[in-house]
């Protein structure tokens, strides 16, 4: 009980007066926000960038790099949300395409976003990602669940570190938005499912509190043999690849 009273509160200020009815209904909108973020990496939102172009009819778009250059990932950068400098109300967007760094010689083929989402939609998804509330509503086949979707997906690679928690009002939603989760780039480790109808996901993999520990163990092994196969190669005697400990040596004292 201590702890939790010495725990610093995490919820943010502007839920209270939400909830309760107090201040202006728009007080919690990102553009109100004295945290706003005017540069974000909208990874695959945008399918090229002529679709960015279109996704912003009001805005000028200003390319950082030669047009067969643009290619995405982008990071787009809003100068009407710079706070305190000469570009406030600006309705200028730098755009600036991404290379990812490789960390294999192999080639990646990550899972990408296929939908051409709409401006509506874009600019949902940039609310989506930026501090404040964000309400999407909209009849059913509206494309809220793929909105809500990219909108995780974003804050998972801009704010790698952190953490997100999703709660919805049934199951089977949940469930939806858990399968479209993993067909995008989010590692399956970070993945974690909790409550009743975890059984009914229509996957292959378990991402349950039980999955996700079969998962780690199953990953350790996978790793360990790849440690004993550069054992072989580089002809070091001794059983490095037994444990993670060993490992760790071996690659400190021996592989650096």
């Amino acid at each position: 009980m201590r702890q939790l009273l010495n725990t610093e509160c995490v919820v943010p200020d502007w839920l209270t007066d939400i909830v309760l009815g107090y201040g202006e209904p728009d007080s919690a909108h990102y553009s109100k926000m004295n945290n706003v973020v005017p540069t974000l990496d909208f990874n695959d939102t945008f399918l090229s960038f002529e679709h960015l172009k279109e996704s912003f009819p009001g805005y000028h778009i200003e390319a950082k790099a030669d047009e067969e250059k643009m290619i995405p990932p982008f990071q787009l950068t809003f100068k009407d949300l710079i706070r305190g400098g000469e570009a406030v109300g600006e309705k200028v967007i730098e755009v600036t395409p991404l290379v990812r760094d490789a960390r294999t010689p192999y080639p990646v083929f990550p899972n990408k976003n296929k939908v051409k989402f709409t401006p509506a939609q874009i600019e949902a998804i940039k609310a989506g990602m930026q501090p404040g509330l964000t309400m999407v509503v909209g009849p059913p086949g509206t494309g809220k669940t793929d909105v809500a979707v990219q909108i995780i997906a974003n804050i998972y690679h801009n704010w790698p570190q952190q953490r997100t928690l999703i709660v919805t009002h049934s199951n089977q939603a949940l469930n939806q938005l858990f399968e479209k989760i993993i067909d995008l780039d989010v590692d399956e480790r970070h993945l974690l499912r909790m409550g009743h109808g975890e059984e009914a996901l229509e996957t292959e993999k378990d991402f349950s509190r039980y999955g996700r520990v079969n998962h780690v163990l199953k990953e350790r092994l996978r790793l360990l043999s790849e440690v004993e196969r550069l054992q072989k190669a580089m002809n070091v005697i001794g059983d490095v690849s037994y444990t993670c400990e060993n490992a760790g040596h071996f690659f400190r004292f021996t592989v650096s």
